[in-house]
């Protein structure tokens, strides 16, 4: 996930640096919000696990709402499903559940 990779080494030089105003300023996007998008995306696609997501609190089980079209990958467990969406839970270990 090239994009994913790029934006988080961009975050780290400049976010202690500067503030998210100024950063909107100068590219004419909210940089808080690509970041925020590519790492959930990251995190949907299996290449980050949930728990280094920054959150305000420590969390002891993760969970994605997605359409019911969407493929989540095998570290994810399907908990609901309906016509629309499903809910999965992460699962740290996976032993061959889906």
């Amino acid at each position: 996930m090239k994009i994913f990779v790029t934006l988080t080494i961009f975050w780290i030089l400049f976010k202690d640096v500067t503030n998210d105003s100024f950063l909107s300023k100068i590219f004419g996007f909210d940089v808080t919000l690509i970041f925020s998008l590519a790492l959930n995306a990251a995190v949907l696609a299996g290449q980050v696990d949930p728990s280094v997501v920054p959150t305000a609190r420590v969390y002891g089980s993760y969970y994605a709402v997605v359409h019911a079209d969407f493929t989540m990958p095998s570290n994810w467990v399907r908990v609901a499903e309906s016509v629309k969406g499903n809910i999965y839970r992460f699962n740290k270990n996976p032993v061959g559940t889906r």
